[in-house]
């Protein structure tokens, strides 16, 4: 890349430009003119890259004319997937600024483009310095994951370090039914039974377990894998080895240290956390219990205090589930759907009997006002975005307020 010649468009107010932005959209000038004072103006032909995946980047970019595309390479396929077409006004590797790491796609010019580029410390620097931008951030990702939650197909691969086959098990899911049907158990917990299955979409096993109340969570398996995993799950010392992998529990003796340990909380002084506590009561939530639907309207966001959720995504045409995360001690329950506005999109089941913390939404408007909260909120999201993506078979990337794009 190279900087931009002398086009017509730099006679325009630079204000201006930057309000085209989605970021900048409601930034007054003070913000504006820190962002224009540390910009800088580069130019990408068509076809030129601009950043490639599996690098680092120092920059965020915002695009001031041209268009960008934004593509992944499938290693696992060894295909490479178009995620998105950005046009003016989107910004791109602010991810990686963020997280501080390495670029999860690479950018190309789609056509000749104009950029203006803004390096990492500057934009944490102005996170920091301006809270309506990093508060407008935290809302920004929490959209695009709401939108690929709710737009994609969310498929987990299966891991031999999952299998824990037990009798209950057995007796749910036969093993004269495995090859038939094309999936094999591999877990129970009260009400939910994890299956690795050829096609994640058949109804087959959902059929086959009608009439008795347990929802089915499908991870995807491949013929080879389903070979190996019918010898492992007759091996006794292998049909197990998903419960010697369970993950111990962290604890916190109370909720003062719970939110000292969640990085959300971790540069509020403590003066402010033991004043938070006194208003916080902790909920208990049973096992095997759905503490939350798809279409459930968050009013709080939830810390888990003890305990482990497991959040499920509907396939519909199978009538079962695909498993998307596993929560703990210290993880979120319920923050993109709060901070996007928009319906909750899975079902988030107790593993077993556990412990929250609710932080009504008055609350966290309070919290939001400050970057201290908003910056680690916003790492937070950008962290589960790109994890989420990793596991889609469709991919939205742009927040419906940013400008139409054609």
């Amino acid at each position: 890349m190279s900087a931009a010649p002398k086009l017509s468009s730099e006679a325009h107010d630079q204000r201006a430009i930057l309000r085209n932005c989605f970021l900048f959209q409601e930034a007054d000038d003070a913000a504006l003119d820190f962002a224009i004072r540390h910009m800088e103006e580069v130019y990408a032909t068509k076809g030129q890259p601009i950043i490639l995946q599996g690098e680092g980047s120092d920059h965020v970019y915002f695009i001031k004319s041209g268009s960008v595309e934004i593509m992944n390479y499938i290693a696992e396929e060894r295909r490479t997937q178009r995620v998105a077409l950005l046009g003016p006004g989107n910004n791109f590797a602010e991810f990686s600024v963020l997280n501080h790491g390495h670029k999860s796609g690479s950018a190309y010019a789609y056509e000749d483009s104009e950029l203006l580029r803004l390096h990492g410390d500057h934009f944490l620097q102005m996170l920091s310095s301006y809270p309506e931008l990093s508060k407008r951030l935290a809302k920004l990702l929490a959209e695009l994951n709401q939108k690929v939650e709710a737009n994609s197909e969310l498929v987990q691969p299966y891991k031999p370090s999952l299998l824990n086959l037990s009798p209950a098990v057995l007796e749910l899911l036969p093993q004269a039914q495995w090859k038939r049907l094309g999936a094999i158990p591999v877990d129970y917990r009260p009400g939910l039974l994890s299956v690795a299955m050829k096609d994640p979409r058949s109804p087959l096993v959902s059929e086959f377990l009608a009439g008795k109340p347990i929802d089915v969570a499908a991870y995807q398996i491949s013929d080879e894998q389903f070979e190996q995993a019918v010898l492992d799950a007759s091996n006794p010392t292998t049909r197990t080895r998903g419960a010697a992998n369970r993950a111990q529990e962290a604890s916190y003796p109370d909720t003062f240290a719970l939110m000292k340990a969640c990085s959300l909380f971790a540069e509020f002084p403590d003066e402010t956390l033991q004043q938070l506590k006194t208003h916080l009561p902790i909920q208990e939530i049973k096992k095997g219990s759905v503490f939350a639907k798809p279409g459930y309207k968050f009013e709080a966001i939830y810390l888990i205090f003890k305990g482990t959720f497991q959040l499920l995504k509907p396939i519909p045409r199978a009538r079962t589930f695909t498993p998307v995360w596993k929560l703990g001690p210290g993880a979120l329950i319920g923050e993109v759907p709060l901070l996007s506005g928009k319906p909750h999109s899975y079902i988030v089941r107790a593993l077993e009997d556990c412990l929250v913390v609710p932080f009504p939404a008055g609350v966290i408007e309070q919290l939001m006002a400050s970057p201290v909260f908003t910056i680690p909120m916003a790492v937070q999201l950008a962290n589960r975005f790109q994890e989420l993506s990793k596991f889609t078979l469709q991919q939205a990337y742009k927040p419906d307020a940013t400008p139409n794009f054609k």
